[in-house]
């Protein structure tokens, strides 16, 4: 029904226009005063920002540490140098302090922003380690003028190391029993032989002992004994001597024999009982490596010394992960601490970091504290068990939550949980997966004073590391055959001698003396291009030495200047709910749009609040708004508004871009009108728009959703940028194609290509939200599989969750909440929204996204103003004496 009662001699929707910034005027009034400049310039005078405020990309190359307040107090050695935190010199009030300008702060030398450099999962000891990586995160971080770095969980891979340690204490188990068999097979041996010579001993004792008897007997025998007697006896005496010499001369052979082996058999036992305690001393060298001063000698010199981008060095501050690092990487980070000034320990498992500025904001690192964790499909299960784990703590909440050791890149805005967060990517090859590591790379930070979520790049050093083998140089003047045996060897990482010699046509033997001719040397072990090969005799395959691929190769520097797409994304705005805030949406989305120069806006869906399941009747729709129509006329008017906000603050310079391309040269009107297009569509944002679940409910009708407001937003749109032209005296035709063109309703599964030519998805899925936060995100990446970007909405949860495949490299999913404070319907179901909007810049090179940058802006909780609905109605009410 339609409403007409007046307070003094405004109506009801007077009311809703006044927030818009339209007091006073009817709806027909709506695009006169619209396009009028006196209220453009208005409009845009509330934009305006003060020098410095918010602008997130800005030059700043102060040095900046944490402060030394934290929460859980470090060592006083482990404290940060140089960075106490800025308070006001008189004395503080009652009540919520009142923030200095950002621009007085900038005077008075204070800290707009912080920019921190993020490290998690090195893992020295796996076979994943990379010192490329590190020194990739170097540069990366001196571009972004970062002004220190945290490196969260993952210094060492506490169950790789012991893994190495038990495997080299179970060779040196091995070897000693191999010694304690060698000798017991020597004393056999011995035994054997001092068995044999007792032996042959006794027989010879014994033949001696019969001619001794012999002997004896025939000397006892009478003279006159009979002649046969005697010769019977001395033919005894001659048996027996003989038999006595044949045993000595045995017993002498055999001895000098058996002396003989058995001094070989000594010099052999003792030669391989050296050569193994040899290898034991070697192996507990090897143990002694991964010793905690050993590890932190070497990652001294492996992990490179961060600074800004002035050269100046930045501290490097360690959390170590009991679940991950463990006591071994506990150490070791204390003893790394000893050898470097730049490097401090904090932690374990968690500590806080108080940022620059006047806020003295607080970010608390977390890290995995339990040793098992349960792998997950999902990258947000882990990372919420910690953040609940935390939840249950006595400690207040810091600002900022920042979550590693997972392997994982989201963003997630303050709403569902008491404070924003994001994860940190692994810096190692993913080698296994324990929870859901997928991402490989950086983040850097941007911490903002008066931005509740901080500005998060990540930075996809994936691509490199799949592709690793493709940076291994070649020898010095590789011969034809050699050459294509390198190649076969990048592509397969190892082969047996046949698949090589199957893939270059050579014989085997050809293959064999061209590899030997490559093996690796000393001096492989230290260049940075080419390592050269080896043969592995337990695999019996050729190779590359794992140790120089881990230590050695450097990956290419990514290139400064990229393909960038910068989006805007909102969702539900609702128009027509009573708790839309209208005046959040008016003022702060065209600064954010200029802040960062976004050049698409994207409306992922329902954008009316619509009147099914009795919504006007329970009061979540305002009376003034009481059908469709109204409700896309008030959607279109506060999306066009922000067009025309941002159209206007970018077309004088586009203006003077148009007259310099021009100059004094004499065009065709036909050459002009390109020209003013141009420059016309270099300011104005590309609206690109979805039906929600909402806004198809009028389907059921046979109605077709959308259509009345993208016509009062063209309309509205085409007649300030008339208005505008007609200042300058100017006029051109087709005006309506580019506004057309730059205010689209993207069909169902249809792609966007960005201007860089990646492509983007929007979906409005019918379904709820879930407890894991990153499950409809993941989703989303999965059905829209050939998108490089995927924008989701529909459950009034924010989320920007970053995501790795082999076809299209680095893709992300943003999801972004709504621009309704709550509603009776997520309230009553114990639900809490996250409201505003949300950037995603996306910087790409030859179609695979290299870096992605982030954040969400919107009410906190309980912030936010919503429609009155009754406030028409007071009068009324009083008038005719009904108040009470």
């Amino acid at each position: 029904m339609a409403i007409h009662e007046q307070k003094g001699n405004r109506t009801a929707f007077d009311v809703v226009l006044s927030l818009i910034g339209f007091g006073g005027k009817r709806l027909s009034d709506l695009f006169r005063h619209t396009t009028s400049p006196d209220a453009a310039k208005s409009a845009f005078r509330v934009l305006k920002l003060e020098p410095g405020e918010d602008k997130d990309a800005r030059e700043d190359t102060r040095k900046a540490t944490p402060s030394s307040g934290t929460a859980r107090k470090p060592q006083p050695k482990a404290t940060p140098k140089g960075a106490p935190r800025t308070r006001g010199n008189g004395p503080r009030k009652s009540g919520r302090k009142r923030r200095k300008p950002m621009s007085k702060l900038k005077k008075e030398g204070g800290s707009l922003k912080t920019r921190v450099g993020w490290i998690s999962r090195v893992d020295f000891g796996e076979e994943g380690f990379r010192t490329a990586l590190l020194w990739l995160a170097k540069v990366i971080f001196k571009r972004a003028d970062v002004h220190f770095v945290v490196l969260a969980a993952g210094l060492v891979a506490a169950k790789a190391v012991r893994e190495t340690r038990r495997k080299i204490k179970a060779k040196q188990r091995r070897l000693k029993s191999r010694i304690m068999e060698l000798t017991r097979n020597h004393k056999a041996r011995e035994k054997k032989r001092k068995e044999w010579e007792k032996r042959d001993r006794d027989r010879w004792l014994q033949a001696r002992r019969a001619f001794w008897d012999a002997e004896d007997e025939l000397a006892k025998l009478p003279d006159e004994a009979p002649k046969k007697q005697r010769n019977e006896l001395e033919a005894k005496v001659k048996a027996a001597k003989s038999e006595k010499n044949k045993r000595h001369g045995l017993l002498e052979t055999n001895n000098g024999r058996r002396y003989k082996e058995a001094d070989r058999g000594q010099k052999s036992h003792d030669t391989n009982v050296t050569d193994l305690e040899d290898r034991i001393y070697a192996l507990s060298k090897d143990l002694d490596d991964w010793e905690p001063e050993n590890m932190a000698a070497f990652l001294a010199k492996a992990i490179p010394e961060f600074v800004n981008r002035a050269g100046e060095r930045v501290n490097l501050y360690i959390v170590p992960s009991e679940a991950f690092d463990g006591i071994e990487g506990i150490e070791t980070a204390r003893e790394l601490q000893r050898l470097r000034e730049d490097i401090r320990i904090y932690g374990p498992n968690r500590d806080i970091f108080p940022m620059r500025g006047d806020d003295g904001k607080k970010v608390e690192v977390i890290v995995p504290e339990k040793a098992t964790w349960m792998r997950s499909e999902y990258f947000a299960t882990p990372v919420q068990r910690v953040l609940t784990d935390r939840k249950g703590l006595a400690d207040g909440h810091p600002d900022i939550y920042a979550v590693a050791g997972f392997g994982s890149s989201m963003v997630k805005p303050q709403g569902e949980f008491p404070r924003p967060w994001f994860s940190v990517p692994a810096l190692h090859e993913i080698t296994g997966v324990r929870t859901s590591e997928n991402q490989i790379g950086v983040a850097v930070t941007s911490i903002h004073p008066d931005h509740t979520v901080p500005l998060v790049t990540f930075h996809s050093l994936k691509d490199e590391v799949n592709n690793e083998r493709d940076f291994i140089g070649l020898p010095k003047q590789p011969t034809t055959a050699q050459r294509s045996l390198i190649a076969a060897l990048k592509d397969l990482g190892d082969a047996t001698t046949g698949t090589l010699a199957d893939r270059t046509g050579l014989t085997e033997d050809q293959v064999t003396s061209e590899m030997q001719s490559m093996a690796a040397t000393s001096s492989h072990s230290r260049n940075t291009k080419w390592p050269g090969v080896i043969w592995d005799k337990e695999d019996r395959r050729w190779k590359f030495p794992m140790e120089w691929m881990q230590q050695k190769l450097r990956y290419p520097v990514p290139p400064k200047e990229m393909q960038k797409d910068v989006v805007m994304a909102y969702a539900c705005l609702h128009g027509g709910s009573v708790m839309l805030d209208i005046g959040y949406f008016l003022k702060h989305m065209p600064q954010r749009i200029l802040d960062h120069d976004a050049t698409i806006l994207v409306g992922a869906g329902d954008f009316v609040e619509g009147l099914a399941h009795n919504l006007a009747q329970r009061g979540e729709v305002h009376p003034a708004f009481w059908n469709l129509r109204l409700q896309e006329e008030l959607s279109g008017t506060m999306v066009a508004k922000v067009t025309l906000d941002v159209f206007r603050a970018r077309f004088p310079a586009a203006l003077e871009r148009f007259k310099e391309r021009i100059g004094k040269r004499k065009l065709s009107n036909k050459e002009k009108d390109r020209e003013l297009h141009v420059a016309i569509d270099e300011a104005l944002l590309q609206n690109v728009m979805i039906e929600g679940n909402h806004d198809e409910w009028v389907k059921r009708h046979g109605v077709q959703p959308m259509i009345h407001m993208r016509s009062v937003m063209v309309n509205m749109i085409r007649k300030v940028i008339e208005k505008d032209l007609d200042k300058h005296d100017m006029r051109t035709v087709n005006l309506d194609e580019i506004v057309e063109r730059k205010t689209i309703i993207l069909p169902c599964g249809d792609r966007y290509i960005l201007p860089s030519g990646l492509k983007m998805s929007v979906d409005h899925p019918h379904m709820s939200r879930t407890k894991t936060t990153s499950i409809r995100a993941q989703a989303g990446l999965a059905q829209n599989s050939d998108a490089h970007l995927v924008i989701l909405a529909n459950f009034h949860v924010g989320i920007a969750v970053m995501g790795w495949d082999g076809e299209r490299g680095q893709r992300v999913c943003l999801q972004v909440g709504t621009q309704v404070i709550d509603s009776d319907f997520e309230h009553k179901k114990q639900k809490t929204v996250d409201h505003g909007f949300a950037i995603m810049i996306l910087e790409s090179r030859k179609n695979r996204v290299v870096r992605t940058t982030t954040t969400f802006y919107g009410h906190k909780p309980g912030e936010g103003k919503g429609l009155d609905a009754m406030g028409p109605f007071d009068d009324l009410m009083a008038k005719f004496g009904l108040a009470e």
